[in-house]
């Protein structure tokens, strides 16, 4: 291989095992981590909508 692809390679791989350490460590946020509580609104009624086309 050329150095250019070593180089390549090389950093590709950095990057893997960057980020496999970055997710271990918990470090990744969920957004249900950090979403308010669901409150019902108390509709049970699905919104109902009507298409017409020309």
């Amino acid at each position: 291989m050329t150095k250019a692809k070593w180089g390549s390679l090389g950093l590709s791989l950095l990057i893997v095992i960057a980020m496999v350490i970055w997710m271990a460590t918990g470090e990744v946020k969920v957004a249900s981590d950090e979403a308010p509580e669901r409150q019902d609104s108390g509709d049970d009624q699905l919104t109902t909508v009507q298409v017409e086309t020309l």
